[in-house]
């Protein structure tokens, strides 16, 4: 079996630059395409249709949609990009550079709809200026839900997948290991991305920030101050949950002390 050289850093060097302009070429399609669908989408509006109509509602969700999904899908192209290889030299050499057609993607839809604001479609003849305003706030709070996709759903699916297919090519005891982590990790987090709208669902706490924290904390404790209830319901099933991860951080401490003390005691 012949015996390869390692690479050297000139070509994982090579190789990056590679990555960084396929990257490039991507996001440029994937901004086009986006686009491209949301002139589609306002092309398939009716000629009488107006704000009042479910057209025009369907098709800005769809518009939002595709905005957040095309959001979400660079971020984690972008991710893989910025995170091989994992040398800082590397990357210092040759920084990461790219989203140059995403974020112009959500003031691009708003100017492809602009003959329809014109027209009076998404509101009132007189007031253009904020009808505008108004579509591209929709469309940047759409890219900013892609963007929380990642870390909340994305990412504990890719994990479980990963999970999954690791445990069942399992060869050794890391292997299993390793899928187990993953596992655990998808697990995690699709648990907390649950307790947090779970909470925010079962309760108002009218303010938001570092200011709503101490509202969050009352509302699990069940001192009934600084907070409306939504939903006792869902409010209880974040406690629930909120206890039960509570109890196991303190079971785990614990466990850790008396692993410690027993192997001190044995040295």
């Amino acid at each position: 079996m012949p015996i390869t050289d390692p690479p050297t850093e000139a070509d994982l060097l090579r190789a990056r630059l590679r990555t960084q302009r396929r990257f490039r070429r991507t996001e440029a399609l994937v901004a086009a395409l986006t686009l491209a669908l949301v002139l589609a989408t306002l092309l398939a509006l009716p000629p009488d249709a107006d704000q009042h109509t479910d057209e025009v509602t369907g098709a800005i969700t769809a518009i939002m949609v595709l905005i957040g999904l095309q959001w979400a899908l660079t971020l984690r192209l972008g991710w893989r990009v910025y995170d091989q290889p994992a040398s800082r030299a590397l990357r210092r050499k040759a920084p990461f550079r790219g989203w140059w057609f995403t974020p112009s993607t959500p003031l691009l839809a708003v100017v492809l709809a602009l003959p329809w604001a014109l027209d009076g479609t998404f509101g009132t003849k007189e007031s253009i200026a904020m009808d505008l305003w108004l579509l591209f706030l929709l469309f940047l709070m759409a890219a900013g839900l892609g963007l929380l996709a990642v870390p909340t759903v994305l990412a504990p699916i890719e994990m479980l997948l990963r999970g999954v297919a690791t445990l069942v090519a399992a060869r050794s005891a890391a292997d299993r290991r390793e899928g187990t982590g993953y596992l655990w990790g998808a697990f995690g987090i699709g648990a907390l991305t649950t307790f947090v709208l779970v909470v925010g669902a079962g309760a108002n706490f009218g303010t938001s920030g570092r200011a709503a924290w101490g509202s969050v904390v009352l509302a699990l404790l069940g001192v009934p101050l600084g907070y409306d209830v939504r939903s006792p319901v869902l409010l209880w099933v974040g406690r629930v949950m909120f206890y039960a991860a509570l109890t196991y951080v303190v079971v785990a401490v614990v466990r850790r002390r008396r692993a410690s003390r027993k192997t001190t005691a044995e040295s």
